[in-house]
């Protein structure tokens, strides 16, 4: 009958939509991760410890194909961390600590920014495209596009609550 023959036909080309969709989903994986591996070449140019990761809608597979891809470069930063220890205490001391919390939060901005600025150098050098920065953001962000893949990228450092956010989406 005409109804089972549309039904079958329909199911049909729903799976051969399903199956082009994965397989371009598999060699589009395999581009988003050669955009991690020269985000991560690039910034350890400066820094040769440095791991880059992917975070976001890619991460937790909410990604459409124009999507950008968000990456989260970590790099040691011990200055940073000793400042943010410090932060710490004096949040538990606040108010009376007010000043000495002004000029740790000054002090931390300053470094945050000098660091996704060495980053944007990097990753200029490494031929990455119109690379913008915002280092006085909440969370400071590079805006970029792969020279290759033609795909927009965010890159954060040392963001780590983004990476763990994303993975237990």
């Amino acid at each position: 009958d005409f109804d089972h023959l549309q039904s079958e036909k329909s199911d049909l080309m729903l799976a051969a939509f399903i199956h082009d969709e994965s397989f371009d989903m598999h060699r589009y994986d395999d581009r988003i991760e050669a955009i991690r591996r020269r985000c991560e070449d690039a910034v350890r140019r400066e820094y040769q410890s440095a791991t880059c990761e992917i975070y976001g809608s890619r991460r937790s597979g909410l990604a459409h194909r124009e999507s950008d891809v968000d990456i989260c470069a970590l790099i040691d930063a011990p200055k940073i961390e000793q400042y943010e220890g410090e932060l710490d205490l004096l949040c538990q001391r606040a108010p009376e600590g007010r000043a000495a919390l002004d000029d740790v939060c000054r002090t931390l901005s300053d470094l945050r920014a000098k660091q996704i600025l060495t980053v944007k150098s990097c990753l200029k050098m490494a031929g990455f495209r119109y690379v913008f920065s915002i280092p006085r953001a909440r969370v400071p962000v590079l805006k970029t596009i792969d020279p290759i893949s033609d795909l927009s990228v965010d890159v954060v450092v040392n963001n780590r609550n983004a990476v763990l956010n994303s993975k237990l989406l």
